[in-house]
């Protein structure tokens, strides 16, 4: 399947129509089993189906998941760009509250893509 959008609508949006909600592991089994690989666009539809399930049982989908806080940790993705760049796009990042930073490479030879990771530690002050 081509794009996400493809992989949800042709592939697992048919298999899925019709199937019990109530049958919560055969649901999830039926979207894994939908299509080959394209695992976003899987874990999109299984992430709208754990929302849908969460409003199906009235409750938070952090309750629903067995949480109690309401907030989580995750990381940005910081793309392949010129060093400049991506050390200002992680700054801007930590400026909003983020703290851990996937960082893409293999853009270049070796010593950039260490020169980039050093660069963007040092400005995040990791």
């Amino acid at each position: 399947m081509g794009t996400m959008q493809s992989a949800v609508r042709e592939g697992i949006t048919p298999t899925i129509i019709g199937a019990d909600i109530d049958d919560w592991e055969a649901l999830l089994a039926l979207v894994q089993s939908s299509i080959r690989n394209n695992s976003a666009a899987k874990a999109a539809v299984e992430i709208a189906l754990y929302h849908l399930r969460s409003q199906q049982f009235d409750t938070s989908l952090v309750q629903l998941l067995g949480g109690s806080g309401v907030t989580i940790q995750t990381d940005y993705t910081i793309g392949i760009a010129d060093t400049e760049h991506m050390v200002a796009k992680a700054r801007t990042l930590a400026d909003k509250g983020f703290a851990a930073f996937k960082i893409k490479v293999g853009g270049a030879d070796l010593d950039t893509d260490l020169e980039r990771v050093r660069a963007i530690a040092n400005a995040v002050g990791a």
